[in-house]
């Protein structure tokens, strides 16, 4: 079952966010403070949300285009599936998005996870950009 997540599922998704960073290469350390702020703030706002299965979880938050007047998105900040849902909860997002008047919603993968790649062209995204990372 999809549902938004609560307060009570922060140690859960916790759990999940560390699964992910260690599964991802990133460069930061991993920080469990961090990852509870991170639920805690797009939980309380009306531009945020998390869904939640039982081992899985798509956050994100909405945004405007920066060169398009009334173009507004959805951006996902993470998404962990390993309950076979990871489709489920895109779709759960893109609702979100949807019933938010968002025109577009923009989605992330890493190097090195190329299923979610596979899994968002088949559902017609396309690639935008490239982001490049720095220790400094």
């Amino acid at each position: 079952m999809i549902r938004e997540a609560i307060e009570a599922d922060i140690p859960q998704l916790v759990d999940m966010a560390r699964k992910f960073h260690d599964a991802s290469n990133q460069f930061a350390p991993f920080s469990e403070a961090a990852s509870t702020g991170l639920a805690q703030n797009l939980m309380a706002s009306p531009d945020g949300v998390i869904f939640i299965t039982d081992a899985g979880m798509i956050g994100g938050m909405l945004g405007p285009a920066y060169c398009a007047e009334g173009w507004n998105f959805a951006v996902e900040l993470f998404w962990w599936a390993e309950d076979r849902n990871g489709l489920r909860l895109l779709k759960a997002f893109e609702d979100w998005a949807k019933s938010k008047n968002a025109n577009e919603v923009r989605m992330t993968t890493l190097t090195n996870l190329g299923a979610a790649d596979k899994i968002l062209r088949k559902r017609g995204y396309q690639p935008l950009e490239i982001s490049y990372g720095k220790v400094i």
